[in-house]
């Protein structure tokens, strides 16, 4: 109950405002580094550790089933590329542990792969065929999906299913916070938090299209604020806020993740990446494409998923060429989003 008291106290410093995508002039700007594609032939990167150390995938051609490939990239060190085709990394924690998942003959399981090369198998329970790992704690125990539900992989690689409403319904748990006692996702398509296994609702902004609350989690930070997407009564999906009262960040928009002092980075249909800063001068998402600095010219920024403390931001570009490429976008200054009013 202390969590869930801190959360409440939270609540109130956050912003409470609808947003809207809109250009600032407070002066802010980010330099892009092309991370490249590894030798394929196009590129995403999903996620960043506060060191530094970049995870995503790669495609070997230009069609998906063709091959797939993950990568992990440390900072200012050369990229490790590895997995079975098709492979994904989604999550990365403090040490530089992996988490994601890759084909296994004809089936597909989560995995971990540990800074020192060590790759560990994460298989689904009983006779599934299918597991997926979505995020990783700092001792390296792994979230995910076990084919259909919820699941936490231990160390071992023991995997445990979440409850979702009082029994064993479809669900996924999609981030983790360091400790791993609270992890985010959703049940049945409703979106949902556990603190130490017990099942929490999260509001939604309406009924969605199925008649009851979609949406899903996505990440959740220090603080316990969490960001995702839900469905309004209309079916438009909405990025939200979690506070955990929640906060309508932008329509047809998804956020993806969230720093520890609420910086929150998602993808706008038709504006691609977006930020959103904890700033009372700035309740709007500003696309990130208008923040690049010369470095970014030619380019756009399609997609955003993951942020570090230092606001280090990654995720995919449209790049000059007309390819999409990994990216990573750096601070070129100390300049605020928004001019103060």
């Amino acid at each position: 109950m202390g969590r869930i008291r801190l959360l409440a106290l939270l609540a109130g410093s956050v912003l409470l405002w609808p947003s809207v995508v809109s250009a600032q002039n407070g002066g802010l700007k980010f330099t892009l580094t092309d991370l490249g594609t590894f030798g394929g032939f196009q590129s995403e990167a999903f996620a960043i550790n506060n060191k530094g150390q970049i995870v995503g995938d790669y495609l070997w051609t230009f069609k998906r089933l063709s091959g797939q490939g993950c990568f992990s990239k440390p900072a200012g060190q050369v990229a490790v590329v590895f997995g079975s085709s098709t492979c994904t990394a989604r999550a990365v924690n403090a040490s530089g542990a992996v988490a994601g998942w890759m084909s296994v003959g004809s089936a597909t399981h989560a995995f971990r792969f540990d800074s020192s090369g060590n790759l560990y198998d994460l298989p689904p329970t009983n006779s599934f065929q299918y597991s997926y790992g979505y995020g990783i704690d700092n001792s390296g125990r792994v979230v995910g999906k076990d084919e259909v539900y919820g699941a936490e992989w231990d160390v071992g690689g023991h995997a445990t299913l979440l409850n979702c409403f009082g029994g064993w319904y479809e669900g996924a748990v999609s981030a983790t916070n360091s400790t791993g006692n609270i992890v985010a996702g959703e049940c049945w398509g409703s979106p949902s938090w556990w603190f130490n296994g017990t099942k929490y609702d999260l509001a939604t902004l309406g009924t969605g299209c199925w008649g009851y609350g979609d949406g899903q989690a996505f990440a959740i930070n220090e603080g316990g604020f969490l960001v995702g997407y839900s469905a309004s009564d209309d079916c438009v999906t909405h990025a939200v806020l979690w506070t955990p009262a929640i906060v309508d960040l932008a329509a047809n928009a998804h956020a993806y993740a969230i720093s520890n002092d609420n910086w929150i980075v998602g993808g706008l249909s038709g504006a691609g990446g977006f930020l959103r800063v904890s700033d009372s001068n700035c309740p709007q998402v500003v696309s990130l494409t208008t923040l690049l600095d010369s470095s970014g010219a030619g380019w756009s920024v399609t997609q955003a998923y993951g942020i570090n403390d230092s606001h280090q931001i990654v995720g995919q570009g449209l790049a000059p060429n007309g390819q999409f490429h990994a990216i990573l976008l750096t601070q070129a200054n100390k300049l605020p989003l928004c001019k103060p009013v």
